[in-house]
């Protein structure tokens, strides 16, 4: 083996050789999920056959803040617009200047906490758009109970131990289980709720990294605050 090949959703981004073990990758946004893959080859070229590989989901930025459009007509959903460089996630802020002409483009789902649009600004929803402002609420909130997410466009037909439904059960007032990112493998956390919003702790050493969180919008319904994914109750 003389070199190792770094593919990012099946695409090659870089290779190292044998010797290096560790590798950065800039350029990725908050709150989004990837698939990283690693093979090794030897001085023929010879490659060994991509593997699953592993999912991530990079860090969100945080509740509680106020996001600003900050470029002139655009889409809602283009990072490059909002001043904390990341699409507002259900538990932020937005303000929209006066100039500032945004776009919800049909078919795309948007939610955030509160928003402010200075005279002048535009906000356009197109049809089949869905776009919600939620101000922070507090309980009592039942969430005991099973909530799932359908992933659009997920077929597993050629790979079974790919999940295209993620869930989070949430077993008493302290603990949870939950299944990610097209994972095969439930793991188990702790949670705690402040407010409308769920914020979960996967064990130690279980190897999830990511941001796990959720706003309460009834008994029935989570919005995942990475991605505002619309979670819905299976069952208890």
């Amino acid at each position: 083996m003389t070199a190792y090949h770094i593919y990012l959703d099946q695409t090659l981004i870089m290779s190292t050789d044998e010797f290096t073990t560790t590798a950065s990758v800039t350029g990725l946004s908050p709150a989004t999920g990837y698939r990283f893959q690693v093979t090794s080859a030897d001085a023929a070229g010879n490659e060994s056959n991509l593997p699953f590989g592993i999912f991530v989901t990079t860090k969100d930025t945080p509740c509680g803040l106020t996001t600003t459009w900050i470029g002139t007509a655009g889409d809602w959903h283009d990072p490059l617009n909002w001043s904390l460089s990341a699409i507002p996630n259900a538990c932020q802020d937005v303000f929209i200047p006066a100039q500032g002409d945004v776009t919800i483009v049909s078919g795309t789902n948007v939610i955030c906490q509160t928003i402010e649009i200075e005279q002048g600004g535009n906000l356009e929803v197109q049809p089949t758009a869905d776009f919600h402002a939620i101000p922070s609420r507090s309980g009592p909130f039942n969430v005991l109970g099973i909530f799932t997410y359908d992933i659009p466009g997920c077929n597993n037909g050629g790979n079974p131990e790919f999940n295209c439904t993620e869930f989070v059960q949430f077993s008493d007032q302290v603990t949870a289980g939950f299944l990610i990112d097209g994972g095969d493998i439930i793991y188990s956390a702790s949670y705690t709720v402040i407010g409308d919003i769920i914020e979960l702790s996967p064990q130690p050493n279980s190897g999830i990294y990511r941001c796990i969180s959720f706003r309460i919008l009834d008994n029935n319904t989570l919005i995942r605050i990475q991605g505002n994914e619309i979670w819905s109750r299976s069952g208890f």
